[in-house]
């Protein structure tokens, strides 16, 4: 009797086991299902930022959460807004740009520009503002800058008038050295003026924005069927024309010149061109008395209205002004 009661209670053992491991296994199996539902849920619910304060969390970098560390907002632009940050992973401060919206709306246009990113990206120069890296995230384009602690030559104008000629002959040098460089790179920069170069913290000189600014305004151009609009009153005459060449960067360097010197551009628009062609602006020695007597003869060269006639190179400018004395 007794044996056939053991063997009696084995299958019902049997059998309540099973049962426990089934509702256990089931347990878990909605645990899961619970959590994967939940966190489908938080990711689908709308993330609120700040306009000045951008989530870390936006910067993966197909690497690591959070690598940048947004500081705050250092400007904004048509062409997008630009951030202080720290690289986390390397415990620098960098400069990040977002691109505004013409870039992305169109995939041939965002591609154009990308490829002009990657080329500018490649100058290495410590007169140019380094591009470390460029990603997307979202649908956005970052680039990340060198981080420049200085002031940019038009705000550096707006506080002091003019600047005097000694200080300019050194800045003006360095920015033909950097534009030199460039241009053995084969990149042009197309949209030159006073608010594209910075003065450092230690004195020095740093050329930024090579071709960036342009491509941008020329994607935003295409889509509205507008004109290539760069910055008139810097702009070589035949540029209207959407002929770019490192002659038309020495024009653009011309003005800077003219502008940093007298502390007014040498054309006032609005027929900029009209005025570019028939060359109607102050003689610089007229607008500043007591530069060197060759300082004429250096800026009507740059502002040759025919290409041909300006300095055939950056680093030919350069030596012009090392030798006014």
């Amino acid at each position: 009797g007794a044996a056939e009661a053991a063997e009696g209670r084995g299958p019902l053992k049997r059998f309540l086991t099973l049962m426990l491991f089934t509702l256990v296994g089931g347990g878990l199996v909605a645990a899961g299902l619970v959590h994967i539902m939940s966190s489908r849920g938080a990711a689908a619910a709308p993330r609120s930022t700040h306009p000045d304060v951008l989530s870390p969390s936006i910067f993966y970098e197909g690497v690591a959460t959070g690598k940048y560390k947004i500081e705050r907002k250092l400007g904004e632009g048509a062409m997008g807004v630009v951030y202080e940050a720290t690289d986390q992973s390397l415990g620098r401060k960098v400069a990040i740009k977002r691109m505004g919206e013409e870039i992305k709306v169109n995939e041939r246009e965002k591609q154009r520009f990308l490829e002009e990113a990657r080329t500018v990206a490649l100058l290495h120069h410590p007169g140019i503002v380094e591009i470390y890296t460029i990603f997307e995230e979202e649908d956005n384009i970052y680039l990340v800058f060198e981080h420049v602690d200085g002031v940019t030559l038009d705000k550096a104008l707006d506080k002091e008038g003019r600047l005097p000629w000694d200080r300019v002959r050194k800045m003006f040098g360095e920015a033909a050295s950097a534009l030199t460089y460039a241009h053995s790179k084969n990149v042009v920069h197309r949209d030159l003026k006073l608010a594209n170069i910075m003065l450092s913290g230690e004195g020095g000189v740093k050329v930024m924005d090579f071709g960036l600014a342009y491509r941008a305004r020329e994607s935003m151009a295409r889509m509205s069927n507008a004109e290539v609009v760069g910055s008139p009153a810097y702009m070589a005459p035949e540029q209207e024309m959407g002929d770019s060449s490192v002659r038309s960067d020495v024009y653009s360097l011309g003005v800077c010149l003219y502008e940093a010197l007298t502390g007014v551009l040498p054309f006032q628009g609005p027929d900029f061109h009209q005025q570019k062609t028939r060359r109607s602006y102050q003689r610089l020695t007229a607008a500043v008395p007591g530069l060197p007597a060759g300082a004429d003869a250096v800026l009507d060269r740059c502002l040759d209205p025919d290409p041909e006639k300006r300095y055939a190179s950056a680093e030919d400018f350069g030596r012009a002004l090392d030798a006014l004395v």
